[in-house]
């Protein structure tokens, strides 16, 4: 047999031998979705004139809050329009120069809040809606979140923008046409492995 006919099934078995790619920076356990939860918003203003809604989303303790703290915040002035509908942000240590110590709150074994923040114009009001980890979460995906993600080395929040829409004037309560009706959802699904 040829040099040549060598060649193949010498590549198939090096192939297999070092696990077909892996290398040793590779997770030994894949990470999963450990937990989602749901902000659902509907609620109007007296602005008009706007096609997206400007979003914020981190987190605080309620004894020590401080919202313009930019630790704070997994991401801010994320511009959500109407075309936006089923798409995803993914937030992690890449990208959140706070990586590390927002998460070191989502695993400390308190229940922190987590907040949305947003505001249907640049200068519009700002509107917050926040829970804590334990009813936001409500347990986690496999029933053992209490009250947190402690004992989880957590990777990535996926934010999911399912649904927008801006009516206005909508449901024009002053009569006046200056209203804008919105409706809003947005799924926090939490990534991560045990430590």
């Amino acid at each position: 047999m040829s040099c040549k006919h060598l060649l193949f099934p010498l590549m198939i078995l090096g192939l297999l031998l070092t696990g077909c790619g892996d290398d040793a920076t590779s997770p030994a356990v894949p990470d999963k979705v450990l937990a989602e939860g749901t902000w659902m918003n509907n609620t109007g203003s007296r602005e008009v004139g706007f096609d997206g809604l400007e979003v914020a989303s981190g987190m605080f303790n309620p004894d020590d809050f401080r919202p313009r703290e930019p630790d704070h915040y997994f991401f801010e002035d994320y511009l959500f329009q109407r075309g936006d509908i089923g798409d995803s942000l993914t937030v992690d240590s890449s990208n959140c120069a706070a990586w590390d110590s927002l998460t070191a709150r989502l695993t400390n074994g308190v229940s922190n809040a987590m907040i949305l923040r947003y505001r249907m114009s640049p200068d519009g009001s700002l509107t917050s809606t926040a829970r804590g980890e334990d009813s936001f979460f409500e347990g986690g995906l496999d029933g053992s979140l209490d009250p947190d993600f402690v004992g989880y080395q957590l990777t990535r929040l996926v934010y999911h923008f399912e649904h927008f829409r801006l009516t206005s004037p909508g449901s024009n309560p002053n009569g006046d046409g200056l209203w804008t009706d919105l409706e809003m959802r947005i799924r926090l699904c939490v990534y991560g492995r045990p430590e």
